[in-house]
């Protein structure tokens, strides 16, 4: 496999390593537990799945080493067991700095991975319907309160599908966006009717708006 160490540093105090895998960022699971205040993140690791972790071998002058690695839905999960204030800001940082400047040099294309992973969370979130439809009754007689907060935008609709590709519930997503249950399970409702052609298109515009959002963040600099 190929791999590039690619080294950067959260709010001059935390450093963060990245790797790129066959084209894909990987992230040094270590750095990022002492960024989230993680003690025991191998511990952590353990119930992850096989998918979302990994380990580096690190040449060194002490010799090689053994580290813990986890991909984009795997550094997702360990943000959303953090406890620690600075991990939304982490989360912003990663997702619209350092992922786009990974990918400044590469392709950023869809590739057929990404899609059947994509494909696979949207089947599971089917099961949800049945579960959620009581919680969804519910959220009905309070609609009005989040009307402000209906409309999603291309920003809002590419963190709920992390967050989807993730298998979170949509209760969670709905606390973690501040967003209306009605329109999150309208929009996963939508994806789910999706063919792969549609989804791919889809797709494209989403990862089109994440690196739009990084320029912004550029320009915007001072």
């Amino acid at each position: 496999m190929n791999s590039q160490l690619i080294p950067f540093s959260f709010e001059n105090k935390f450093k963060v390593r990245t790797i790129l895998i066959d084209s894909e960022p990987w992230f040094i699971a270590r750095d990022t537990g002492t960024v989230l205040d993680i003690s025991d993140v191998k511990s952590t690791l353990r119930s992850f799945p096989e998918s979302e972790k990994g380990v580096h071998t690190m040449h060194t002058p002490g010799g090689d080493q053994q580290m813990l690695i986890v991909n984009e839905p795997g550094l997702y999960r360990l943000i959303f067991q953090s406890r620690k204030p600075e991990a939304e800001r982490f989360k912003t940082w990663v997702f619209t700095e350092v992922l786009p400047q990974i990918r400044k040099t590469g392709s950023y294309g869809v590739n057929a991975g990404e899609l059947k992973a994509l494909r696979e969370s949207l089947m599971l979130a089917k099961s949800e319907r049945d579960t959620y439809k009581r919680l969804w009754l519910e959220e009905r007689k309070t609609v009005l309160r989040f009307e402000k907060r209906a409309f999603l935008t291309w920003e809002d609709k590419r963190e709920i599908l992390t967050l989807l590709i993730n298998n979170y519930p949509l209760s969670k997503i709905q606390r973690i966006t501040k967003k209306s249950y009605d329109r999150i399970k309208s929009f996963r409702d939508e994806l789910i009717a999706m063919n792969d052609e549609e989804l791919e298109r889809f797709h494209t515009r989403i990862k089109a708006v994440g690196r739009e959002a990084a320029q912004g963040h550029e320009g915007g600099a001072v």
